[in-house]
């Protein structure tokens, strides 16, 4: 898994050096971009505990795939009360994850469609020692009417902790590039959209979200064991374009419906804890070459 990411990291450095020139760039529809995001305190299994996150994320990406780092700082208040750990320490203080993903659509004729994608990941705390996974996804496409097309399939994702299947379903109406509403309704995210013009858009909406982190070996959790995260975010964003192929996103955020679920080193399921909801707020800058 290790080579495999930085084979994938070194084919962007190729991709982004010099040689390759701006022309390179347009053809691949690269994009480059950065995200911070801040999520206030909230009890942890409705104990006197509580967890704050502040994380940022760098990603590229291409009209085929994709590639981001993102790193999650974690703010805990009196640990002593928290339902996990071993009542002294901060459960763990900082995550980083890392993501290659690769993507193909295409239509068969003019009303059906595929599309089907992968990649690899990592999630750790400080040794990256397994902590790789396999993701694979594959659907259908169906054009009910022009501007209207409905999508159906199943994503997969394999790790030490297990194999995870999820259901993947989006109905999307509509072009955001063009002035009005537009939609994309279904799993893992809706968002319903705006534009007022080529410098204004706002989009209402929610997204599953989540990660798989190994822990420190020396972790007061779970030694060398895993840490699953999961939720859903509510957002109202606003995404502002100055100049054509620049973008700025914010907005405020409503993180609910939160879970922590430990695993042993073998990859077994220990316990689980909800996180009671809080606001967040989240900004980013996206460029397109």
């Amino acid at each position: 898994m290790h080579k495999a990411i930085y084979a994938a990291l070194m084919a962007w450095v190729l991709i982004l050096a010099p040689g390759a020139g701006r022309a390179l760039a347009g053809e691949l529809g690269l994009t480059a971009g950065v995200r911070a995001e801040a999520v206030a305190g909230a009890d942890v299994d409705d104990g006197e505990g509580s967890m704050a996150v502040t994380g940022t994320r760098a990603s590229l990406g291409t009209s085929w795939g994709g590639l981001d780092y993102a790193v999650a700082r974690y703010h805990w208040d009196d640990a002593s009360r928290l339902p996990l750990g071993n009542g002294n320490d901060d459960p763990w203080d900082t995550l980083h994850s890392l993501r290659l993903d690769l993507r193909h659509r295409a239509m068969v004729n003019d009303d059906w469609g595929y599309f089907v994608g992968g990649g690899v990941s990592a999630g750790w705390e400080e040794e990256m020692d397994d902590a790789g996974a396999l993701h694979l996804r594959a659907g259908l496409l169906r054009v009910l009417r022009p501007g209207l097309t409905l999508s159906l399939g199943l994503g997969g994702a394999v790790h030490k902790t297990g194999l995870r299947a999820m259901p993947l379903a989006a109905l999307a109406w509509g072009a955001e590039e063009e002035p009005g509403f537009s939609a994309v309704v279904g799993l893992p995210e809706t968002w319903l959209r705006y534009r007022f013009d080529d410098a204004w858009l706002v989009r209402l909406g929610a997204r599953m979200e989540g990660g798989l982190y190994r822990l420190a070996d020396d972790s007061p959790v779970v030694s060398s064991g895993y840490v699953r995260q999961s939720g859903v975010a509510a957002a109202f964003v606003a995404d502002w374009s100055p100049l054509e192929n620049l973008t700025l996103s914010f907005g405020p955020e409503w993180h609910f419906a939160r879970e922590l679920t430990l695993y042993n080193e073998d990859g077994d399921e220990q316990d689980s804890y909800d996180v009671d909801a809080a606001p967040g707020f989240g900004l980013g800058l996206r460029y397109a070459f």
